[in-house]
């Protein structure tokens, strides 16, 4: 196996374990560190990827991928939270031990439908595509079992990458021009839910959707 492909497959191994480490990371403030992790061992999948597949244009993806989603949306949240007086908040609403065996059960899914799909495909494919729909599905969960309206946003972010990570381990990335419109899209989304959350604090002393969900039924 080739050095980059190596590299592939260690980046690949970076980001499942720092997604999967989201279910278990209740500090809003880790969290974002986790973002910001993520986004890097993305980029580095990319660059050699880049590499391997002499796709010169997967490194403009890495640097926009860099710059937005390892300084620039991390930056965002964490001025947001610290506004908001959440740098230390931690979220106690669900069962660590529980949500850690559901994990492990969505990546043994994971890797066992990717077995089959990956059977006529490329060798890199083959490798990373249980990683990406692992973190994935992760991802996916962790929209589902968050109790508070930033730590959902958190999520969504790790969805996008895990997505893009998605695309490319699988198709070697999407056109550079629509990578560029969904990471617009990204940040302009955190913005607004930037100055959401601030609203709804203001408003409702509170970003934990429990509560926002009484006050709908009242």
């Amino acid at each position: 196996m080739a050095l980059t492909e190596q590299l592939i497959n260690l980046s690949s191994s970076f980001i499942l374990l720092i997604t999967f480490a989201f279910l278990f990371q209740r500090k809003i403030c880790n969290q974002i560190y986790l973002l910001s992790w993520q986004g890097f061992f993305s980029a580095c999948c990319m660059f050699f990827i880049a590499l391997s597949t002499k796709e010169n244009a997967m490194i403009y993806s890495c640097v926009i991928t860099v710059i937005l989603k390892v300084f620039l949306l991390p930056y965002i949240i964490y001025r947001v939270i610290n506004k908001l007086g959440l740098i230390n908040e931690i979220e106690i609403n669900y069962n660590i031990p529980t949500i850690l065996l559901v994990g492990i059960g969505l990546v043994i899914i994971s890797f066992t439908l990717s077995f089959p799909i990956g059977e006529n495909a490329e060798r890199l494919t083959r490798s990373t595509l249980g990683i990406a729909l692992s973190c994935v599905l992760i991802s996916l969960m962790m929209i589902i079992i968050r109790k508070k309206a930033i730590t959902q946003a958190i999520a969504f972010i790790s969805l996008e990458t895990s997505l893009l990570f998605t695309s490319t381990c699988t198709s070697k990335g999407m056109p550079f021009a629509i990578e560029l419109g969904i990471a617009f899209d990204v940040l302009i989304g955190t913005i607004i839910f930037g100055v959401f959350f601030l609203h709804i604090r203001q408003s409702f002393d509170s970003l934990d959707i429990h509560h926002l969900e009484n006050l709908k039924e009242k």
